[in-house]
C-alpha cells in the first residue's frame, strides 16, 4: 500500500522507522511516499523521504489510492480539530503496528493507530483513533484508550482503565487498574497514579498528585 505521513520532523520521522522496521520484516508492506506538512518547503528531504505538499493535497484525486498516517502533537485539542480539517473517512488512514509489539487478537484497534516496538496490548482492549504508543508501554486487559491519546516511551496502563481522548501519558507513567483519565489530562513522567484523574489537569509524582490546569499554547504545526 502506498503511504504518506501527515507530518514532519519528530514524531513524523518516528512513524518513517516505524514504516522501515514493518517493511525489513514484511517486505514491500509499505511504500512510504513522503511527507505532507506546512513547516517545511516542498521538495524538502526528510531522512530520504520528500516533502510532497500540503496537509490540503491530501484530497487530490492522485492520491485517492493512497492511505495517509497522521501524527498528532502530543495529544493536543489542534490535533483533533487539525484530524478533523483533513475532512477523509477514517478508514484512509493505516494503522501501523511494529513486528516485535505483542498485541492480542481480541482488542479493538482503531484507524491511524501508531504501535511502536516492544509495546504490549492485552485481551479485551478497545483502542480509539489516532492513538500514539511509543516503544515498550503496555495496556492491560479490558482497557479503554481514547482517540488522540498519546502514551510515551515505557507507560504502563494497568487493567480496566479507562483512558478519555487526548489524554497523554509522560515517559515510564504507571496507572493502576480501573483508574479513570480524564480528557486532555497530562500523566507526568515517572507518575504512579492511584486515583482517577480529572479533565484537564496534570499530575506528577509518587503517588501521583495534582499539580495544576493543563495549558494549552497557542496553535502552532503539528510535529
Amino acid at each position: 500500500m502506498k503511504l504518506i505521513i501527515v507530518g514532519g520532523r519528530g514524531n513524523g520521522l518516528t512513524v518513517a522507522s516505524l514504516v522501515e522496521d514493518i517493511n525489513r520484516e514484511w517486505p514491500y508492506s509499505w511504500q512510504l511516499l513522503g511527507f505532507f506538512n506546512d513547516s517545511d518547503p516542498i521538495g524538502t528531504v526528510l531522512n530520504d523521504y520528500p516533502v510532497l505538499g500540503r496537509p490540503e493535497d491530501m484530497a487530490r484525486r492522485e492520491y485517492r489510492d493512497v492511505l495517509f498516517m497522521y501524527t498528532p502533537l502530543l495529544s493536543m485539542p489542534y490535533s483533533k480539530i487539525n484530524a478533523e480539517r483533513l475532512s477523509l473517512p477514517p478508514e484512509r488512514f493505516a494503522t501501523l503496528i511494529h513486528p516485535s509489539a505483542c498485541i492480542s487478537r481480541h482488542c479493538q484497534v482503531g484507524h491511524g493507530v501508531a504501535i511502536m516496538s516492544l509495546t504490549q496490548v492485552r485481551q479485551g482492549t478497545k483502542i480509539g483513533n489516532h492513538v500514539t504508543m511509543l516503544f515498550g508501554s503496555s495496556v492491560g486487559h479490558d482497557t479503554t484508550v481514547g482517540s488522540y491519546s498519546y502514551m510515551s516511551a515505557n507507560a504502563i496502563l494497568g487493567a480496566a482503565v479507562t483512558v478519555q481522548q487526548g489524554a497523554y501519558l509522560g515517559m515510564s507513567a504507571i496507572v493502576r487498574e480501573r483508574a479513570t483519565l480524564g480528557e486532555w489530562c497530562l500523566i507526568g513522567m515517572g507518575a504512579v497514579v492511584l486515583q482517577d484523574v480529572p479533565p484537564g489537569v496534570v499530575v506528577v509524582g509518587n503517588p501521583a498528585r495534582y499539580l495544576r490546569e493543563r495549558i494549552f499554547e497557542p496553535f502552532k504545526d503539528e510535529d
